[in-house]
């Protein structure tokens, strides 16, 4: 028997994860549809929460990914590989659609080529250059997720993720008891700088969800 095959990670498709996105995506999806709509007011305005779970749901996708890498170097190719070809062809759709709506209905707020050339790098957050679309503020979200992941398995510390996830839950709310009210000046260039602060409890739930079922129940090992 080939022992390095043996101890190969096996790539499952996890079929209920699949589910789960359709239905993040039918919140998010009806949550805009009825925006400004009296039809909001139906339980649809509570579809934002569909984001979350997408952020949940990436939580346990990255960790179960960097389980079965060999390197922080083979992570950071599957992440760039798998995101931003997708991303630069959405974000060119919506670059010339913008251009073609405003010279449609003679608008003269152009979004510019430095505008887009900017987008196309995912960090526009941190160019200080708006989103192309709304829904664009997730993706710097994931990218700091990522950067997170890669330094956790350039430092060795994948198997000490739930420690260092449980500092930063401390620090999240060291920020909301303390920080928040009585320096608010500092805090706010803080959240600025490490965008993932405020949503980070989701991917680390996701995580948890991850370590529940491969470790039966021994989350904490």
């Amino acid at each position: 028997m080939d022992l390095a095959n043996q101890h190969k990670p096996q790539t499952i498709r996890i079929k209920e994860l699949d589910a789960l996105r359709g239905v993040a995506a039918l919140f998010v999806v009806f949550f805009h549809y009825t925006m400004g709509r009296p039809e909001a007011q139906w339980g649809f305005k509570l579809g934002v929460t569909g984001v979350d779970l997408f952020f949940i749901i990436s939580g346990f996708v990255i960790f179960m990914s960097i389980r079965k890498v060999a390197s922080a170097t083979e992570f950071a190719v599957n992440r760039f590989t798998r995101l931003y070809p997708t991303y630069w062809a959405c974000a060119t759709v919506t670059f010339i659609a913008q251009l073609i709506g405003n010279q449609w209905f003679h608008h003269t707020n152009d979004p510019g080529m430095v505008h887009y050339l900017v987008n196309l790098t995912m960090f526009q957050h941190y160019f200080k250059v708006g989103d192309l679309d709304g829904p664009y503020w997730t993706m710097i979200l994931e990218m700091v997720f990522y950067i997170c992941m890669f330094f956790l398995l350039l430092c060795k510390q994948v198997k000490n993720i739930l420690l260092w996830g449980l500092g930063l839950l401390l620090g999240i709310a060291l920020y909301c008891m303390w920080l928040e009210t009585y320096y608010p000046a500092i805090n706010w260039d803080f959240v600025y700088w490490f965008h993932l602060f405020t949503h980070f409890p989701l991917f680390l739930a996701g995580i948890i969800f991850y370590r529940i079922i491969h470790q039966e129940g021994k989350w904490y090992s």
